[in-house]
């Protein structure tokens, strides 16, 4: 159990706090603002009753909670469960074998427009490569891309590159790898945003591609290393590309893709977007043509985009996004978010135990079990033992 007498220093004690919050909640960020992050980590310590720790919070932080007072006890619960678990020794061996390092928000190279979240801006990020510091420009789409759209996201990557723009993507197939080879092709710089740790770059596919985009930019991720890819983390992840980014462009995308949460997160916190038209029976710009109907900027040259980045008077809360974001939003049938989440989390192919499945979910034991007995009773999973799951026949759609 990693304990609060061997931390160095506050930039160990933010890795730990990375390590054991995800996804970010307010409390977390106020706590953190409120102590130190040593100091926080002792105010987590299981020494205290849940009383005593509340009675240690500032005034002004329960004034200003955002969260209901009954939710903390299970989110300490959780994040004293991850603690049990986190090596904080391990993670900066391996950040060293990979040449990666640990920004904290006061960091000089840390990315501004990520404060414009809020508390829900990253406690910390994991970068291997260095931050460049020219205009970001996210370029985002769908992964099943089509011929068209990966020329239009290379070609509108390439141009912008030259003009001296940073180009921001997820680091996935289709749409992202296209902006980023772009980019790469005129030696320009780009950024990938990762849904998993930066020490095991994923897809194993395009592993070359990753690592020609640290030698030039870098490849960030919120979560520590040895943090597997899920999808619950990509699209927590979409914030962070919409936040780091002066303005988000949808090249391709069809009517659920997850490059439209991005749009949102973007319109949400007052960025421009704009969105690539496509044909209207082509079912890869279904969400596109949509995204233009509800009020995004119709582009089609690289100048567009780049007036559309300029701090001009943006549109504001009348852009209107009708995506799924991905969180509680289930349709009839389909898990909901944090079951999905769940049930992501289990070993392909081998079984696990509540206490790992727990931690890997980033959720408490308590909250996990009512959901294994969820999944259980829809044929999801099958528990093999005491406190012992995997994943059952049935798989969840999307």
């Amino acid at each position: 159990m990693q304990t609060v007498a061997n931390i160095e220093s506050p930039k160990d004690a933010m890795m730990i706090w990375s390590y054991l919050v995800e996804p970010v909640e307010p409390f977390a960020k106020q706590l953190l603002a409120v102590f130190d992050p040593i100091k926080a980590l002792e105010w987590l310590a299981p020494e205290n009753s849940f009383s005593q720790k509340w009675e240690q919070v500032p005034m002004e932080v329960k004034n200003e909670l955002i969260i209901g007072h009954q939710r903390l006890p299970i989110m300490v619960e959780r994040w004293q469960e991850r603690l049990k678990e986190c090596n904080l020794n391990a993670m900066k061996d391996r950040l060293r074998e990979v040449n990666a390092n640990f920004l904290a928000p006061n960091d000089a190279d840390w990315p501004i427009g990520l404060n414009d979240l809020g508390y829900e801006a990253p406690i910390g990020l994991w970068v291997r490569g260095k931050l460049p510091k020219q205009l970001p420009i996210a370029l985002v789409g769908a992964r099943a891309s089509s011929l068209y759209g990966d020329r239009v996201a290379s070609d509108f990557s390439a141009q912008l590159a030259e003009a001296g723009a940073t180009i921001i993507s997820g680091g996935a197939f289709g749409i992202d790898a296209a902006a980023h080879r772009g980019a790469l092709a005129v030696l320009g710089k780009t950024v990938a945003f990762m849904a998993g740790g930066v020490d095991e770059l994923y897809p194993l596919a395009l592993r070359e591609l990753h690592e020609e985009i640290i030698r030039t930019g870098a490849i960030v991720s919120e979560y520590p290393p040895f943090a597997r890819p899920a999808r619950w983390r990509f699209l927590h992840r979409n914030r962070l590309i919409a936040a780091a980014s002066r303005c988000t462009v949808v090249v391709e995308a069809g009517n659920r893709s997850g490059a439209l949460a991005t749009a949102r997160r973007a319109q949400e916190i007052g960025r421009p977007v704009g969105s690539v038209p496509g044909a209207i029976n082509a079912p890869t710009s279904q969400g596109t043509n949509q995204l233009l109907r509800n009020g995004a900027t119709c582009v089609t040259s690289p100048e567009q985009i780049i007036a559309l980045c300029r701090p001009i008077e943006t549109k504001g809360e009348d852009f209107n996004v009708e995506v799924i974001p991905g969180i509680d939003t289930a349709l009839p049938g389909e898990l909901s978010a944090v079951a999905r989440r769940v049930w992501d989390s289990l070993p392909k192919r081998s079984n696990a135990k509540i206490a790992r499945l727990a931690n890997a979910a980033g959720l408490s034991q308590s909250e996990v079990k009512p959901i294994l007995t969820e999944l259980q009773l829809q044929g999801y999973v099958v528990q093999t033992g005491p406190q012992e799951y995997k994943r059952g026949i049935r798989v969840p759609e999307g």
